[in-house]
């Protein structure tokens, strides 16, 4: 497969120093957990036993983290 992609916009942006993007909707799934909390949220249901990687949205504490 071979992609076409028009970067027509983005070369629009040469010379400039900061670039930044923020991804609110998937912003808590950037954060990972500490290897040592990762059995602290796991949960089992009758397909399996999950454990977050990541920060889930929910716990106390998480919007304290994620705004940090």
């Amino acid at each position: 497969m071979r992609l076409c992609i028009n970067y027509h916009q983005f070369n629009k942006l040469k010379g400039a120093t900061i670039f930044s993007k923020i991804d609110l909707r998937s912003g808590y799934y950037q954060l990972r957990v500490k290897d040592s909390n990762v059995p602290k949220a796991a949960f089992k249901t009758r397909y399996g036993h999950y454990e977050f990687l990541v920060m889930p949205s929910g716990l106390t504490n998480a919007p304290v983290v994620f705004m940090i």
